[in-house]
């Protein structure tokens, strides 16, 4: 098994009514994983720090994947939470599995629970995907993605737009 951890620092200095104040932020990434041959067990969390605020302190992403060679060309569950959003936390939950010529199948489903009885996204809670990725054998080993998305954006911050489209017109 393995055990780590990824600390950081950012400084920055915030010049807020004419008097420069510097924002310390600590963080790191804690991870782990274990395999016990017939499955993997992969896991991380992100905390921070900001010295800017009264309760600096906050648990970001977290992050559990579970995976098997045992079928096909291999099958996984990777469950995550995010609470980065003001309004809800959002909860994903992703099934891949391997198939012949380096092709993997996705699938997933979204879950936005709101934060203090906000209501952004009353009647948009669920959301889901179907899709599948391959990396292609040329230099450099890029991977092609294609996936059918409703109601989330499991590549928030490429686009930074699924969230904002508006469905009704």
């Amino acid at each position: 098994g393995n055990v780590g951890i990824n600390p950081y620092m950012v400084t920055t200095l915030v010049d807020a009514d004419k008097s420069t104040k510097e924002v310390i932020e600590f963080g790191a990434k804690l991870f782990g994983g274990y395999d016990f041959d017939v499955v993997k067990f992969d896991a991380y969390a992100n905390a921070t720090f900001k010295t800017d605020i009264e309760d600096g302190f906050s648990i970001g992403d977290i992050g559990l994947k579970v995976s098997t060679p045992l079928v096909l060309n291999g099958l996984a569950l990777v469950l995550g939470y995010d609470p980065a959003d003001a309004d809800a936390d959002f909860i994903t939950g992703i099934f891949e599995l391997g198939l012949p010529a380096g092709i993997n199948a996705q699938a997933g489903l979204g879950y936005r629970v709101a934060k203090d009885d906000s209501k952004a996204y009353e009647g948009k809670e669920l959301g889901f995907f179907l899709g599948a990725n391959m990396k292609l054998n040329i230099p450099q080993k890029p991977i092609l993605y294609t996936q059918l998305v409703w109601g989330m954006d499991p590549y928030k911050g490429f686009g930074d737009g699924q969230d904002f489209i508006n469905y009704d017109g």
